[in-house]
C-alpha cells in the first residue's frame, strides 16, 4: 500500500469525502517532507480573544429529534468543551530564508482535542496548502535565480 494511500484512507476513515480525503493527503505528505527540510510548520497559541465576545451569547438550538437546548445549557455546552480542548489560533507558516513568514492563519478553534490535526480541525489542511504554496513559490524563485546567475557567469 502506498503512502499516498494510506494517507488517504485515513481521511477517509476521519469523515472525509474522498476527492477532500485525496486533497489532503497529497497536501499533508507535501507539507511533511518541506517541514522536514525546515521550510514550513504549524503552530497553535491560546486564543487572546474571549469566545463569547467574538460570537456573543448562545441562544440555544433545536436538537436532534426535536431535543430543545436552552440558551444556558448551549452555554454549558460551551464552556465544557472550552474547559477541556481550549481555544486556539492556529497559524501555518513558511521559512523565507531569514525568518519565518505567516502563510495563513485561522482563529478561535475550539472542540479539537490536537487543534493541529489535519484529521480532527478540517481547516488545517488549507492552512497546510498555503504554506507549501508559498514555500514552493519562494524554492521556484530560488532556482530561476539561480539560473539566471549562472547564465549571466557563462
Amino acid at each position: 500500500m502506498t503512502t499516498l494511500l494510506r494517507e488517504f484512507l485515513k481521511f477517509r476513515a476521519a469523515g472525509f469525502r474522498s476527492l477532500e480525503a485525496f486533497r489532503a493527503a497529497k497536501t499533508c505528505l507535501t507539507f511533511r517532507r518541506l517541514e522536514s527540510a525546515g521550510l514550513v510548520r504549524l503552530r497553535a497559541e491560546a486564543e487572546e480573544e474571549n469566545y463569547f465576545s467574538v460570537y456573543g451569547e448562545p441562544e440555544g438550538y433545536e436538537g436532534i429529534n426535536g431535543r430543545r437546548v436552552s440558551a444556558e445549557q448551549e452555554r454549558e455546552e460551551i464552556c465544557r468543551t472550552l474547559d477541556r480542548d481550549g481555544l486556539w489560533y492556529c497559524v501555518a507558516e513558511f521559512h523565507d530564508g531569514t525568518d519565518w513568514q505567516v502563510a495563513d492563519s485561522i482563529g478561535m478553534c475550539m472542540g479539537y482535542r490536537d487543534p493541529l490535526s489535519p484529521l480532527e480541525n478540517c481547516y488545517v489542511p488549507d492552512l497546510m496548502a498555503s504554506a507549501v504554496d508559498k514555500a514552493e513559490e519562494l524554492l521556484s524563485e530560488r532556482e530561476e535565480l539561480a539560473a539566471f546567475c549562472e547564465e549571466v557567469t557563462a
